[in-house]
């Protein structure tokens, strides 16, 4: 019962990150930069929401990584046996993958929050640079990833 417990929280910790990552980088940003004006006043105004958009966000995610790390501690016990003595079937090689990219997701994600608080301000709002874009893109991936060994596992 603990495993169906930590296996659901931690499906929902990523639905949660996974799902917000993808909206924010296929919806909301593609839509705020499409109505991007000449005038600074309502791109001000629109700087300013993303910035909360992203603060939320950012504490949202930083709040999933949390359950994430803890329920996927807890869910790899089911594969210690295996993983100990040194078996290498094809779940025990989608959960070493699974394991690289979040890696890879959890070091995006703290390199945003650390520049994000270098960021500065200014009275127009700026397209993203191609090296961010290049990092969501590299996020995205690295997510359906995730997702994809995530089903190998259960498969």
């Amino acid at each position: 019962m603990i495993f169906t417990i930590t296996l659901w929280l931690h499906l929902i910790a990523a639905v949660i990150w996974i799902g917000g990552m993808l909206f924010l980088v296929t919806v909301l940003r593609p839509v705020i930069m499409s109505t991007k004006k000449e005038s600074c006043g309502p791109v001000q105004e629109t700087a300013e929401l993303i910035s909360k958009i992203h603060s939320r966000f950012r504490t949202i995610v930083g709040v999933m990584i949390g359950i994430l790390i803890i329920t996927g501690l807890i869910n790899i016990n089911r594969y210690m046996p295996a993983i100990s003595a040194g078996i290498t079937t094809p779940p025990i090689i989608a959960l070493w993958i699974k394991l690289f990219l979040a890696i890879g997701l959890f070091t995006i994600y703290t390199v945003n929050v650390l520049s994000s608080r270098k960021i500065q301000a200014s009275h127009c709002i700026d397209n993203p640079t191609p090296q961010k874009m290049k990092f969501q893109m590299a996020a995205v991936v690295m997510a359906v990833g995730i997702l994809f060994c995530s089903a190998l596992l259960r498969g």
